[in-house]
Parts: C-alpha cells; sequence; structure tokens
C-alpha cells in the first residue's frame, strides 16, 4: 500500500508538474490572443474611420464653363457648336464633407466583441443566452454580432472602392479631354501667333500707308492752294480778256466807221459827191511834229492818225478840209529819227483830232507802227 502511494504520489507530481507547464502555455497564448484582439480592435475601428458612411450626392446645380468645339474660320459664328463634355461628368465625385464609420462608441466596442448571436434566456428573465441553431451550434450572424458590424462595414468598402475605381475612370476621361483641349489651344495659340505677326505686318503697313495719305493731303493741300491762285489768276485774266475783248469792239467800231467814211472818201474821189474831200489842192502847214500815229491796218494799208490840235485847226482852214502829205518818222535804236513812209490824210478829223492816212505807195522804208510820230 504504502508503494502504491508513492506511486501515485509520483504521478500527481508528475500531471502537477505537467499541468503547471501547461498553464504557463495557456497563459502566454491568452496573451498572445488578449494583445492580437485588442490591436486588430484597434486598427478595424481605425481603418473603419476612413471608410463613407453612405454614397456622395451633389444637390446644387452644375456651373461649369463649355467651350466652343467649332471650326475656327473667318465667317461670324454667333451659335457655334458647344463641347459635349460635361453631361457625361459625375460631380458628385467632387462631394465632401461625407460622414465615416465610427467603431470607437461603446456600443460599436461591445458589438464588435460579441461573437454570438444573444438571445432572451426563456428560462432566467432578464438574461442573456447563446442564440444556436437546429444542430445545436452557436449562431454568430445577425444583429448585435461583430459579424453585423463587420458585413455592413465592409459594404460600405465596397461601395468606396467602386466610387474609387468610378474617379479614376473619370479622372482618366477627364485627362483625355484635356489632352484634346490643350491640343487645340496649342493650335490656336500659334495661329493667333501667325496672326499677332500678320497684324504687327500690317499695323506697320497701315502707319507708312498713312504716312503717305499724311504726304498725300499735303501734297493736295498744295495743289488746292495753287489752284485757288490759279484760279484767282484765271480770274484776273478773265477780267483783262473782258477789257481786252471791250477794247477789241471798240476799236473794231471804230475801224468800221472808219472803212465806212474810206469809201464815202473813194466814192467821193471816183464822182460820187458826198460833200467830204472836196478839192485836190494840199495845204501847206507849218514845220513840225502833227500827231502820231494811233493804229495800223496793213490790209488796207492805212493808218488812224491821232493830230494835234493845232494841227486840226490848220488842216481845217477856213473850216474846209484839204488833204495834206505828212512824213511818218520814229527815232532808232541809237536815237537817229528814221524816216518810216508818208502818208496822205484823206478826210477831216473828227472832234479828238483823228484822221485817215493812206499810206502812200512806194514810200514805206520799214512797216509804220502805232506811236510813230507824224511830222510835216
Amino acid at each position: 500500500m504504502g508503494k502504491l502511494l508513492k506511486v501515485l504520489t509520483i504521478f500527481v507530481f508528475l500531471f502537477s508538474v505537467a499541468a503547471f507547464v501547461l498553464g504557463v502555455l495557456n497563459f502566454n497564448k491568452r496573451e498572445l490572443l488578449i494583445g492580437r484582439t485588442n490591436m486588430l480592435e484597434q486598427y478595424v475601428t481605425r481603418i473603419a474611420a476612413t471608410i463613407e458612411t453612405e454614397q456622395p450626392e451633389f444637390d446644387g446645380t452644375p456651373d461649369h464653363t463649355e467651350w466652343d468645339v467649332d471650326e475656327v474660320t473667318d465667317r461670324v459664328n454667333d451659335d457655334p457648336e458647344m463641347s459635349e463634355f460635361w453631361p457625361t461628368y459625375s460631380n458628385a465625385l467632387e462631394t465632401a464633407g461625407t460622414t465615416f464609420v465610427n467603431l470607437g462608441t461603446r456600443q460599436a466596442k461591445d458589438q464588435l466583441a460579441s461573437y454570438y448571436h444573444m438571445v432572451p434566456n426563456p428560462e432566467k428573465p432578464g438574461a442573456m443566452m447563446i442564440d444556436r441553431d437546429m444542430q445545436g451550434a452557436p449562431i454568430v450572424e445577425g444583429a448585435g454580432t461583430m459579424h453585423d458590424l463587420l458585413q455592413d462595414t465592409l459594404e460600405r468598402a465596397d461601395a468606396q472602392i467602386k466610387r474609387l475605381n468610378t474617379t479614376r475612370q473619370q479622372l482618366i476621361t477627364l485627362r483625355m479631354q484635356l489632352d484634346e483641349v490643350a491640343g487645340l489651344l496649342n493650335e490656336e495659340k500659334q495661329q493667333r501667333r501667325a496672326n499677332l505677326a500678320t497684324i504687327t505686318e500690317l499695323n506697320k503697313k497701315i502707319e507708312e500707308l498713312e504716312n503717305v495719305i499724311v504726304q498725300k493731303d499735303n501734297e493736295i493741300a498744295r495743289l488746292e492752294r495753287e489752284k485757288a491762285e490759279l484760279n484767282d489768276q484765271i480770274a484776273m485774266l478773265n477780267d483783262q480778256i473782258a477789257e481786252k475783248d471791250q477794247l477789241i469792239q471798240e476799236q473794231q467800231t471804230t475801224i468800221a466807221r472808219l472803212e465806212e467814211q474810206i469809201r464815202i472818201l473813194r466814192d467821193s474821189q471816183t464822182g460820187g459827191d458826198t460833200g467830204i474831200g472836196r478839192g485836190t489842192g494840199l495845204v501847206a502847214l507849218s514845220p513840225g511834229v502833227k500827231g502820231k500815229v494811233r493804229e495800223v491796218n496793213r490790209e488796207f494799208s492805212f493808218v488812224i492818225v491821232e493830230l494835234t490840235p493845232e494841227a486840226r485847226a490848220e488842216v481845217m482852214p477856213e473850216g474846209e478840209f484839204q488833204p495834206v502829205e505828212l512824213m511818218v518818222h520814229r527815232k532808232g535804236a541809237d536815237g537817229e529819227d528814221v524816216i518810216v513812209t508818208r502818208i496822205r490824210l484823206i478826210n477831216p478829223p473828227s472832234d479828238d483830232g483823228l484822221t485817215i492816212g493812206e499810206n502812200m505807195y512806194g514810200w514805206e522804208q520799214i512797216p509804220v507802227e502805232p506811236g510813230d510820230a507824224v511830222i510835216y
């Protein structure tokens, strides 16, 4: 009996040692499970804080600037075709301020620590018991379990991943659209640079043309002034022409009157009885200058002589005219007296001393001119 007790004592001792060793090992496992569970709970809580609780929605009015996609030409386009990009753009992806999953509350922590689905114990009012299925296995899903909380968080995380992927696709589309717009902008900027260069060149030409216009305006102003001066000269010359025309008219009237007198005198010399120039005797005058040649008619070879009052009285003794021959002289360039011709007065002088003189044939040395002196 004593031997049996010794053997049992040894076995008890060995089992105690084994139990101690197993207890130490279980304690380490317990500490590992507790530490792992605490760390998982902390990081699940922190990860859940990065997950949005709901799908963001855009409840405002989009305010995007549409851009013209029509080609650029020189025609005016008041209604260009606009880009259809913005209707495909999701404004909800820009919505900020949404709430995130919060597992840091006391209630969430308690639910996160509830592995089994608990139901009221019908045998013990106010007490809870583990819910079991038909086979008697504990139920770990349902309201109030950590499975339900984590499943809800997972669904929200999946929705957020989908939004993230949608955002990435939207960014790809936006990048492609920006690349297209950047290409168009670069082309337009190159065209604008070329247009600005052309405008600069045209402005330079315009400035040169404006300078030419200013010069032309100055030239036109000068020509206008010269034109005005010429018009003034023309007006003055027209006045002189009018005066000359009037003088010519007067001289033509005088010539006509003298021609009529010549005709009458010739008729009287051929037998007509006019009562003018009767008699053939020559009157003797006192020597000296008796007048000057007033007009010359080379076609009929006669001159108009303007007699001095003394000579007029001498050629009309007792009021009756008698023909008289006179010499025509002229001062030469050297101051010497030159004989021009010899004339015969053939009609009585007028009240102002004008009379007609025939240029006697064979006497003319040089052509008689108005202003030549008549001498006896």
